[in-house]
């Protein structure tokens, strides 16, 4: 992620002066705000992605919203 985003978006910046992420623009519930969302989104599960499931549960794939019936509690 470091090397997809913070190298390129550095480099970039140097040149340009600009970052070219623009956040979340747009009126709420348009095709540009819900890009720039689920673009963050995307961005925080992708640096979350290595670290679930939580190191103390026993199986492989636990709800994100509930605790599996294998996990120690």
């Amino acid at each position: 992620m470091l090397a997809a985003f913070g190298v390129r978006t550095l480099q970039h910046q140097r040149r340009t002066g600009r970052t070219g992420f623009h956040g979340i623009k747009g009126r709420p519930g348009s095709l540009e705000w819900w890009g720039g969302a689920l673009f963050a989104l995307a961005l925080l599960l992708g640096l979350l992605g290595p670290h679930w499931p939580p190191p103390d549960c026993s199986t492989r794939w636990c709800s994100l919203t509930t605790r599996c019936s294998r996990c120690s509690d």
